[in-house]
């Protein structure tokens, strides 16, 4: 695997071990272990987040979609809400705790978007992601109407600023975050 693609390299990920709503039981883990559970079934979950950036803009609220690099490990040349990624194990010592996700997400959000957001995000949802073989948890955020994002092009080839009913209307979407925006639809949080 490391031949086929040289940006693999071994190093702790999270884990997840239950969801039990509103607590998920996690644990940390090698991403060797995850990595290969696409041919080994290791039975690994990793925890990601997935994050939900609005702004408001002529009266209107739009969410922040990307569109993902055909380099990145799944669901290339697709649409997902920006960011995602997995969380990183190393800033936390022995426990994971609601800051250190939130922390994540900022960092997410700066790397793949050039986007500071000043708000805190809130957990909204905790999605499965079967094919990804993660459990992510989607916050939410809201940033100034002015924010425009810079896609880091490794994980983003482009992003843009859609309303709700027009991201429905994508129809290019990854299947996790369709269901992300069909749920968002039917709950009306956007």
């Amino acid at each position: 695997m490391c031949q086929a693609s040289p940006r693999l390299h071994d190093g702790r990920i999270v884990r997840v071990l239950a969801c039990e709503p509103p607590t998920l039981r996690v644990a940390f883990d090698t991403y060797k272990r995850f990595a290969v559970g696409a041919v080994v079934p290791t039975g690994v979950l990793a925890l990601g987040i997935s994050g939900v950036v609005t702004r408001r803009r002529d009266g209107r609220e739009e969410i922040l979609l990307g569109r993902r690099s055909p380099q990145t490990r799944i669901y290339g040349d697709l649409w997902e809400t920006a960011p995602r990624g997995g969380v990183d194990a190393s800033s936390a010592a022995t426990e994971l705790t609601l800051a250190d996700i939130i922390r994540q997400f900022h960092e997410e959000l700066h790397e793949e978007t050039g986007i500071v957001a000043t708000a805190t995000p809130r957990p909204v949802a905790v999605v499965l992601d079967e094919f990804a073989r993660t459990y992510d948890v989607v916050l939410r955020v809201e940033v100034s109407t002015d924010t425009e994002a810079h896609p880091h092009e490794w994980e983003y080839t482009q992003t843009v600023w859609k309303t709700l009913a027009e991201a429905r209307e994508t129809d290019t979407l990854s299947p996790p975050t369709r269901s992300l925006i069909d749920w968002l639809a039917a709950t009306a949080l956007t």
